[in-house]
């Protein structure tokens, strides 16, 4: 899937990188002394695929390994998949290994692409058409600013 000298650094020793299989984005994370890990690149809270840019810690309670997604701070598990702070998400995981290469266990990419594919969230033809029709802002429509504090901000 991957070199081992792909890995970027990051603080802490910490490494990863985005790699891409089929449609799909996958991060994977070399966390020193503990091993080699790989989930789905795409957070699925605002499905950003951002994974790849998370901070890596362990979890105080389990010691479970995790990446904070960068953009929410959903802690996801790097071996469970399990989100530590929000039950309501979670994230693929994959087996991996390091042979030289980095190798990962990864399903055939007919039936990963239909649920992590990178198309599958790609902003649409009808949308792009709406977006590429010209216009330079977006008018934010709604009650007079009276309705808040006078037309004053109070903190």
């Amino acid at each position: 899937m991957a070199d081992v000298g792909d890995l970027s650094l990051s603080g802490g020793g910490i490494s990863s990188v985005a790699v891409k299989y089929g449609d799909s984005q996958l991060a994977i994370f070399h966390v020193p002394h503990k091993g080699y890990y790989a989930t789905q690149q795409m957070c699925p809270h605002k499905r950003a695929f951002i994974l790849e840019h998370g901070i890596v810690g362990d979890d105080p309670k389990s010691g479970e390994i995790y990446v904070s997604c960068p953009m929410h701070k959903k802690n996801f598990g790097l071996t469970s998949g399990n989100c530590l702070n929000d039950d309501a998400y979670s994230i693929l995981t994959f087996d991996v290994k390091e042979e030289g290469k980095i190798l990962v266990l990864l399903p055939d990419e007919s039936d990963l692409d239909p649920v992590i594919g990178t198309s599958r969230w790609m902003v649409r033809q009808a949308t792009a058409k709406v977006l590429d029709s010209g216009a330079q802002s977006v008018e934010i429509v709604g009650p007079p600013s009276e309705s808040c504090s006078g037309g004053k901000l109070e903190w």
